[in-house]
């Protein structure tokens, strides 16, 4: 009877800590790279205000 609060093992198991580890990792990198980004989103706007040519200048890779 003790054990009857626990989750099923097999069907628990893996997707709480996933969701964890996603939420963690979101919560760890969000101080960081959101004010770089943003930085770069405004230097990019202003560089677009005076060459239109650079629109495609934002990396992928920053994503």
């Amino acid at each position: 009877m003790k054990n009857s609060a626990k989750p099923p093992s097999k069907t628990h198991s893996t997707k709480p800590s996933e969701i964890f580890k996603e939420e963690l990792r979101k919560a760890l990198l969000a101080p960081k790279v959101a004010p770089i980004r943003e930085r770069y989103k405004k230097i990019a706007k202003a560089r677009r205000k005076r060459n239109p040519a650079l629109i495609d200048d934002y990396p992928a890779n920053l994503e």
